[in-house]
């Protein structure tokens, strides 16, 4: 049994994939509300847009989250398919 640590390039780049994960997911959750808030005019008097901002924000989460989902099923069936068919002809 090997007690090999991973090499620096390796760790390094675990830690930014995790850490891109990790952002990607936080701007997914946070970002309508931070977005709606800058379209919030400092006045409660004047004409505000924010609510029309953070719906449209939120549908476009949803978009996102839906064709990641789907992007992910169909690389997971694609990858099957593929070791599957490359598995026959060994």
């Amino acid at each position: 049994m090997s007690d090999a640590k991973p090499s620096l390039l390796k760790r390094t780049g675990l830690e930014l994939s995790f850490g891109a994960v990790i952002g990607f997911v936080l701007s997914i959750l946070m970002g309508p509300r931070a977005i709606g808030f800058l379209y919030e005019p400092p006045s409660k008097d004047a004409f505000s847009c924010a609510g029309s901002v953070e719906k449209a924000l939120g549908q476009f989460v949803e978009l996102e989250l839906v064709v990641a989902l789907l992007g992910g099923v169909a690389l997971s069936v694609g990858a099957f398919v593929f070791r599957r068919m490359r598995q026959k002809k060994s």
